[in-house]
């Protein structure tokens, strides 16, 4: 199925416009939400069934169903132009069923646990059907699709997030699914999977890895907890797969067509060894961890 079926109408601008950088982000924030008004999620379940990926988008509110399978459909399309593996499941699930906080926006599964619910490497996002609120900017705000929005722009001013762009949590639950991949691909899996070689060993490299870096990390110096806090974020500063993640997230917005959604330019082209960030990336994505070699010790 072609993209454009899978709402109203398609819109690519052949120009770039020289105004006010807030006025345009305003501009392709107002345009996106209207193509998500539009959005039948429905068809995007059946786009990404044709790239062999399960996705369920029907468990939300209409407006969350809608922005949701959006923005999942947008994550597909960049993860695509770089040529990059999707999530196997990704669906839209009420948070209390995972016993996951009520503000959560995602989680990717990392072992299934057993559960044939939460296969390797899928991707779920929160329905917010418990409509918890939360004070923002002096005010009582329902945490939902609707007002993420502004949620997210808080969080970013709050240095929480590495982006405020509604995109954000879509694309950093999908490059956690990619980071596994590659960590399984490249060392085994930890519990048996047909894509993987099965190796429980590879347990302790994730439990190093997902380490709360604040309380003393053996593996993270003090001056790279705090350099990740400054330039990333407080939440990247939480464990080695979120900093991965939301580095990953912060470097495809800084490259994306804020109208069309879609890539510029490759993020990762002229990574540099001289680039803190970009080594940080290169180190966690390669699972280079407890060799007192590197960045990450």
């Amino acid at each position: 199925m072609h993209i454009a079926a899978l709402i109203s109408y398609n819109y690519n601008p052949s120009f770039q416009a020289k105004i006010d950088t807030n006025y345009f982000h305003k501009k392709a924030l107002s345009w996106n939400l209207g193509m998500i008004a539009r959005t039948n999620p429905a068809a995007v379940e059946n786009y990404f069934a044709q790239m062999g990926v399960w996705a369920g988008f029907n468990k939300g509110s209409g407006y969350a169903n809608k922005f949701v399978s959006y923005c999942c459909l947008k994550a597909a399309e960049i993860f695509k132009q770089l040529n990059f593996i999707l999530p196997p499941k990704i669906e839209l699930e009420d948070f209390r069923n995972f016993n996951l906080d009520s503000g959560t926006t995602g989680v990717c599964f990392f072992r299934s646990g057993g559960d044939p619910r939460t296969p390797i490497r899928s991707v779920f996002f929160n329905s917010f059907a418990e409509r918890a609120k939360k004070m923002l900017r002096g005010k009582q705000v329902e945490i939902n699709w609707e007002n993420f929005p502004l949620i997210a722009a808080d969080a970013k001013d709050n240095n929480w997030l590495s982006s405020e762009h509604y995109l954000a949590p879509f694309i950093h639950e999908f490059a956690h699914n990619l980071h596994y991949h590659k960590l399984y691909s490249k060392y085994g899996c930890p519990e048996p999977n047909q894509g993987y070689v099965f190796n429980p060993a590879v347990d302790y490299l994730l439990n190093k890895l997902n380490e709360p870096i604040a309380q003393n990390n053996p593996f993270v110096p003090t001056s790279l907890a705090i350099f990740i806090n400054d330039n990333v974020g407080k939440y990247a500063a939480s464990s080695l797969p979120e900093t991965f993640a939301e580095i990953f997230t912060q470097k495809i917005v800084k490259n994306l067509d804020l109208f069309n959604l879609k890539l510029i330019r490759n993020p990762f082209e002229n990574s540099s060894k001289n680039n803190t960030l970009d080594r940080i990336l290169e180190e966690i994505w390669e699972g280079l961890i407890g060799d007192n070699q590197g960045l990450i010790r």
